[in-house]
């Protein structure tokens, strides 16, 4: 039989492992809905003003979108990180 880890070395023996592990649903995961329903919202951002330094408003909204949307995945994934190393223990 040939051993897995040497075939695939940056992959980690629970990866590799028969069993496979099932995780829930958990209620953060429903926060990256939020980035999505704010850029569809398109008559919310569909204006100029306020403008900010001569940009109007649906140019430096979509800015800050890409930002929360950062923000909000890095959240999700932070939380779901800290879930996994818990049930490891």
């Amino acid at each position: 039989m040939v051993d897995k880890s040497s075939l695939h070395p940056h992959l980690s023996r629970s990866y590799l492992s028969p069993k496979v592990k099932r995780r829930g649903h958990h209620w953060w995961s429903a926060l990256l809905i939020l980035p999505v329903i704010a850029a569809l919202d398109v008559p919310f951002y569909a204006h100029r003003n306020p403008q900010l330094d001569a940009i109007p408003f649906f140019i430096w909204y979509q800015f800050v979108l890409v930002a929360f949307g950062s923000i909000v995945t890095g959240l999700v994934n932070y939380f779901q990180h800290r879930d996994d190393q818990v049930e490891e223990v």
